[in-house]
């Protein structure tokens, strides 16, 4: 729904909504569907996290990047 199409010789693809309306959340659940979460960067099982090498900095990073993709929209892009 980010993109509307028009057949033929003189179509196209457009912006279904305003760049402004256009979040980075948007786009990247268009493509990939929803983030996933408490994935481990080093490829184990999922764990409880306690004894982490990371600590809270996997889930620190995730809510950093949700928040950005939420508030960024293409308009800002376009600045």
């Amino acid at each position: 729904g980010l993109v509307k199409s028009v057949r033929g010789p003189k179509g196209g693809f457009s912006l279904a909504w305003e760049p402004s309306k256009i979040t980075l959340q948007k786009i990247y659940e268009a493509i990939d569907g929803n983030m996933e979460r408490g994935d481990c960067l080093l490829g184990n099982p999922a764990c409880d996290r306690a004894e982490c090498i990371f600590g809270d900095l996997v889930t620190d990073v995730l809510k950093q990047v949700d928040t950005h993709f939420s508030k960024t929209t293409l308009a800002d892009l376009i600045e």
